[in-house]
């Protein structure tokens, strides 16, 4: 239980324990963000935080105006040359934890000390922009409570926090706990809405997910999309993860640079209506999410019976048109049938090459010509 006393002004200067709270507060915050951001970033925080308990220790003192503009130029220079002016999220996320760390080295008053942990909430949510596994919520969650720790350890009577510097600890576990159930129930009633803005991802990452075309030289490294692409359901067992390839668009052309679909227009589109229907149940059903394009997802081998969906002669279906809502179909697997050879046409189409392209890889390609007696 927490000792009642006087409400403090903002200006009254912030109990030593209280300022601890705080920085180990911004400690977790560049912990859980550190394989997100560059490394000068995080360095940059844990420089602050040692700076901070230099002064709190009597060792430092306080940057002063000069100090405080350099250290703003130093920080506006690093996120300039690293993001190259682009916008994407990582750079607000990197702004964000910077501007809490030169925070830090002037946390002295109650009022600044409410500020930086209302930004150390904000950062925190910036965690889950990135990670939404059951270990990173759980990370969060304790998160919170040391924030509800260090605000609780701001407002605390001084005396009282130093003859027991762990109970600001022991209150936020309780509020967190009684908060836990109004969440719980929450998250089971609230209905998911779409977010009401969107933050471009870094220009040199690519997002896992559902397009026409591919540029494999235009990102570094793939990011993981959350968004829900299409749920299915089986009639019988689940099958095993290696037959789970789920195939739609085919980006079979390529100029070089970037992939796109060329096979649209080589096929004999016709309604799936035609495809015989077995007579027992259908082996599974797909309930697609709107993309705004004409593709179908199905597995291997697969036959449909809708007339809304059209075939093609290579096991690939879509629909007549876009598809701008979410769409239901049934599908089921001839494990029987054979493989048939590529016709003439289509090894020609998909064994064509660009005029132009990269040089290195014509040259590992005539490499492994010569290395080997056939093309099998």
């Amino acid at each position: 239980m927490i000792e009642s006393h006087a409400s403090p002004l903002p200006s009254e200067q912030l109990p030593r324990v209280a300022l601890l709270y705080c920085l180990t507060a911004l400690a977790v915050d560049l912990g859980l963000l550190a394989r997100e951001l560059p490394v000068w970033v995080s360095l940059t925080g844990v420089g602050c935080i040692g700076w901070r308990l230099l002064i709190h220790r009597g060792v430092a003192s306080f940057p002063g105006r000069w100090q405080k503009t350099l250290l703003v130029g130093a920080v506006c220079t690093g996120l300039a040359l690293q993001y190259a002016g682009g916008l994407s999220l990582d750079i607000y996320v990197a702004l964000l934890l910077l501007g809490l760390s030169l925070k830090s080295l002037e946390v002295y008053h109650i009022g600044s000390a409410q500020s930086f942990l209302y930004a150390a909430i904000l950062a925190l949510m910036t965690y889950l922009l990135y990670a939404q596994g059951f270990i990173a919520v759980i990370l969060a969650f304790c998160q919170v409570g040391l924030i509800v720790a260090a605000l609780t350890a701001i407002n605390a009577d001084p005396r009282w926090l130093t003859q027991r510097p762990w109970l600001p600890l022991k209150t936020a576990a309780v509020a967190v706990g009684l908060a836990t159930p109004l969440l719980a129930f929450l998250f089971v009633v609230m209905p998911r809405l779409p977010p009401l803005w969107a933050m471009p991802l870094q220009a040199q990452q690519a997002r896992i997910g559902m397009s026409e075309d591919l540029s494999p030289g235009a990102f570094s490294r793939p990011a993981r999309s959350a968004e829900l692409a299409f749920r299915a359901g089986f009639s019988g067992p689940l099958p095993p993860v290696s037959e789970l390839y789920w195939r739609g668009a085919v980006l079979d052309a390529f100029d070089g640079r970037r992939w796109t679909v060329e096979c649209d227009c080589h096929f004999d589109w016709r309604s799936s209506t035609r495809q015989p229907r077995p007579a027992g149940p259908t082996d599974y059903t797909i309930v697609l999410e709107p993309h705004g394009h004409r593709w179908v997802f199905t597995l291997d081998r697969a036959r449909l019976s809708d007339d809304r969906i059209q075939a093609s002669g290579e096991d690939l279906f879509r629909y007549a048109q876009p598809l701008n809502e979410r769409a239901r179909y049934e599908a089921w697997r001839e494990p029987q049938a054979a493989y048939r050879p590529l016709t003439e046409a289509e090894r020609g189409r998909y064994t064509r090459l660009p005029t132009e392209g990269n040089p290195r890889a014509r040259e590992l390609a005539r490499q492994w010509r010569r290395q080997t007696a056939n093309d099998s």
